[in-house]
Formats: C-alpha cells, sequence, structure tokens
C-alpha cells in the first residue's frame, strides 16, 4: 500500500549524498525485470519502450506521464504523524491502477466531502465543497537557490507490515499548514540550529546555505496552499559520497 513504503511510491530526497535503501533513481534509466519484478510488473512499458525483459523508472525533472498525486483521507495503521499517513499528505504514485486505493483520493480537483477531518484541514483554499488541490504529474526538482533535489522510487517492498521509515532528508507535499511534531520542518528556505538538529546537519549539512552552526533548508516551488516538509529526525539514508 502507498503511503507506508508501497512499491511505485515516489519519495523527493534533498541530498545528493545520500540514497534511498530499497529505492531506485528516477532517471529515466532501464533497469532489468527479474532484478524489481514486482516493481516492473506494475510499471510496464508506461514509461519508456526499453529493451525485452527491462523496464525505466520515471524521469522526473520533466513532466511524465502514467503518474498520479493522492492525498490521504484516513488514517493508517494508528499512525498519526507526519509521513507515516499523515492526514492530508499527499504522495506521487507511478501506478495507475491504485486509484481506489482504501484512505487516500485523487487529487485533480475532486471534492473530499464526507470526510471530516480532511475538510476541516482543506478548508475551501483549493475550491468549495472542500475540493482537493488540482496537481499536475510533475513536482518541482529544483530548490530556489539551485540546489538539485532527487526522486526515488520505492522498487522492493518496506519492513514487515508494510511501514516504511522516515528518512531524514526526505520531503513530503502536504496540505498541513504546520508540522505535526518536530521531526519534520516545513521548507520555505529558512535556518535552523545545527545543535537542534544533528541528523539534518549530517544529511544535508550546508548544501542549500547556512554556515558552521546553522542549516538551511531548502525552499523548493510549492503549489498554491501546499507545504513541502523535510524530515529532520529519523532513519539515516545510506551515505555515497558528495558529488
Amino acid at each position: 500500500m502507498f503511503g507506508q513504503g508501497g512499491i511505485t511510491e515516489i519519495v523527493l530526497l534533498g541530498s545528493p549524498a545520500y540514497v534511498l535503501p530499497n529505492h531506485i533513481l528516477c532517471d529515466g534509466h532501464q533497469h532489468a525485470n527479474f532484478a524489481y519484478p514486482n516493481l516492473s510488473g506494475r510499471l510496464n512499458n508506461q514509461f519508456g519502450q526499453p529493451a525485452a525483459e527491462h523496464f525505466c523508472t520515471p524521469k522526473l525533472d520533466a513532466p511524465f506521464r502514467g503518474s498520479n498525486y493522492y492525498m490521504r483521507y484516513a488514517w493508517g495503521n494508528e499512525k498519526t504523524y507526519m509521513g507515516n499517513n499523515t492526514i492530508g499528505e499527499i504522495t506521487l504514485i507511478a501506478d495507475i491502477r491504485q486509484i481506489d486505493s482504501p484512505g487516500w483520493v485523487n487529487c485533480p480537483l475532486m471534492t473530499s466531502n464526507g470526510f471530516p477531518i480532511l475538510e476541516g484541514i482543506l478548508g475551501d483554499r483549493f475550491g468549495p465543497n472542500y475540493a482537493t488541490p488540482d496537481l499536475k504529474p510533475i513536482i518541482p526538482s529544483n530548490s530556489a537557490n539551485g540546489g538539485m533535489l532527487t526522486y526515488y522510487i520505492r522498487g522492493l517492498k518496506g519492513a514487515a507490515g508494510g511501514q516504511a521509515q522516515n528518512y531524514v532528508g526526505t520531503m513530503i507535499l502536504s496540505a498541513v499548514e504546520s508540522a505535526p511534531n518536530g521531526d519534520w520542518l516545513p521548507c520555505k528556505g529558512q535556518q535552523v540550529k545545527a545543535a537542534d538538529y544533528p541528523q539534518l546537519n549530517v544529511v544535508i549539512s550546508n548544501f542549500y546555505g547556512g554556515d558552521s552552526t546553522n542549516i538551511q533548508l531548502p525552499n523548493p516551488t510549492t503549489p498554491a496552499g501546499l507545504t513541502y516538509y523535510m524530515c529532520a529526525n529519523g532513519a539515516y539514508p545510506t551515505y555515497v559520497g558528495w558529488n
């Protein structure tokens, strides 16, 4: 199930020095079917016509087809924190067959009437009758100061029970106007004390600005009424070295 580390869920990572376990880059390259049998079966050839026994991931620095945005309207597995099924959280998924997945509504401008908690979050910010945002199949891949963000798509199943870990430096898009806990920070180009967020300081360092005592958060372009949040406390992604 997506939103819990589901296969074909797409994750945005704010550091070029790390990769996410069980994920592969959304760079349009082809991969062997046998290496990712579940992912290849769902993506098939919707992101390209590769050689036999191969499939392509979407290339997410440009518009692409075969993907959908979803917004969570119900809790999942009693998890109520950002990045693990928070109501109002938006997930980009590259599997058009999961439109009816429980707990999520599609985001090309439809009403969420009947989901009272989500209605309280949305109000009329995106249209009357608690409309969801009308999102196009693209997410900005550059921060305001030129730093490149990186997309990954989950290629393998998550931990037991399907739960995904919150990795430091990952980002989610949300209609929630304030982060529900200190593990997630809004990405608006602000600076925070490195001493307050030692894990985040290790992962993104001064990639987006800052100095020896301050970390600067990225400031990606955001659709009106929505905010990107970055995980500041959680599991470490895998270090591969600064480019």
